[in-house]
């Protein structure tokens, strides 16, 4: 398995030989970070619609080069519906499966900034699962009934939209997997120090990795 950070919570899992691509947001469509980059993307997972997660320029790039099975959230559908792109909406609970990996829409607490001009709607994490199983937890403040998984990437910005650095340790902890790794913590708008994450980390046995952009890790 190996799993490469983009910008803010967008992530590729490289999984069974399939690469899985979540979140491919506004902060990764820029001079730096191009949607057309990304070659031979099998699956593409969509949490919630927020541009910083699903944009819609984005998708219609990558869908065009990769043809990739597409799974989101009944809000990413609605988003998606003018581009008339296939995209299976997927509610919490509701899973499915790619070959011999299984993907399953689990809960997820969107939080709401009050200069937020609208409420955020349908937000779901994924649970991937192979050998090995990944969450991405998506944007999501705590909760206390979260699936165990042996990757966790937990968001940890703060700023009323998801938990922050000691909330994110708490939810971590009680699911005590091998590896956390900190996610939407460089969103320029909800700028958050990884290391706060880290530092609440630190009696735990969990392996913490904090990866910058483009950097990947490796798990056997």
């Amino acid at each position: 398995m190996k799993i490469t950070k983009y910008p803010q919570s967008c992530v590729l899992i490289e999984l069974n030989n399939k690469k899985i691509l979540i979140d491919p947001g506004k902060y990764t469509y820029n001079e730096e970070f191009k949607p057309d980059e990304w070659k031979d993307i099998d699956i593409l997972l969509l949490t919630h619609g927020h541009k910083d997660h699903c944009l819609p320029e984005a998708v219609k790039i990558i869908y065009k080069n990769n043809k990739p099975k597409i799974f989101g959230s009944k809000w990413v559908g609605e988003i998606l519906k003018e581009t008339k792109i296939p995209v299976q909406t997927m509610n919490e609970g509701q899973t499915k499966k790619v070959g011999k990996i299984t993907i399953t829409a689990v809960k997820a607490i969107h939080g709401e900034h009050p200069d937020m001009t609208t409420s955020p709607k349908e937000t779901v994490g994924f649970l991937i699962k192979d050998k090995k199983s990944i969450y991405h937890c998506s944007d999501t403040l705590y909760f206390k009934d979260k699936p165990y998984a042996d990757v966790v990437l937990v968001p940890i910005s703060d700023d009323w939209i998801t938990m922050g650095p000691k909330e994110a340790a708490v939810f971590v902890k009680q699911i005590n997997p091998e590896i956390a790794i900190p996610i939407h913590y460089d969103s320029p708008g909800h700028p958050m120090d990884p290391d706060r994450f880290v530092d609440e980390m630190r009696d735990s046995y969990i392996e913490v990795r904090v990866l910058g952009d483009k950097e990947y890790f490796e798990i056997k």
